[in-house]
């Protein structure tokens, strides 16, 4: 399960897309505050002590596996923006991000507008059952799971501090 680092919104990492069936992942790299798992062995949650928050090192891996995967040509593509371009994309399907000249000042690259408009889902994308866990985590109090990975606000887990980016 991943967890939002501003709203506390749950969703599964790794899920089976609703309409197409495929397995697919769900992983914001710029604002994920928390990645559970449960502990090996567990079929279903009974209690939270079950699960685990994934600890520096491993969301760091985790974080740069993903980020190469999106940058593996075999599995992307570059979309060079003309006047106009109105792109559509399936958030259970499709992983995107903006470009590193997307955060480059406006000054250099010139004024960047996006209009971005959110549909609602034909399901909800609440964790599983068995996870045992709410749609929505409180990520600004006490962590609820133990030791690991768990920030609350702006970009989440900063798992590259070189990168510069933005949201």
């Amino acid at each position: 399960m991943s967890v939002n680092s501003n709203s506390g919104v749950v969703h599964p990492l790794v899920h089976e897309h609703p309409i197409s069936g495929r397995k697919s992942v769900y992983l914001h790299l710029g604002m994920t505050g928390a990645v559970l798992e449960m502990k090996k062995g567990i079929e279903k949650v009974e209690k939270l002590e079950v699960l685990r928050l994934l600890e520096q090192d491993e969301m760091t891996q985790l974080f740069n596996r993903y980020n190469a995967l999106l940058n593996d040509a075999a599995y992307s593509k570059d979309h060079h923006y003309q006047e106009g371009d109105c792109i559509i994309i399936d958030n259970l399907a499709i992983a995107h991000r903006a470009s590193k000249a997307a955060h480059t000042p406006a000054s250099k690259q010139g004024l960047r507008i996006l209009h971005r408009t959110t549909v609602a889902g034909m399901i909800d994308f609440d964790p599983p059952e068995k996870f045992g866990l709410p749609p929505m985590i409180n990520v600004y109090g006490k962590n609820p799971f133990g030791s690991g990975v768990f920030i609350g606000g702006g970009l989440g887990f900063r798992w590259d501090p070189n990168i510069h980016m933005q949201n």
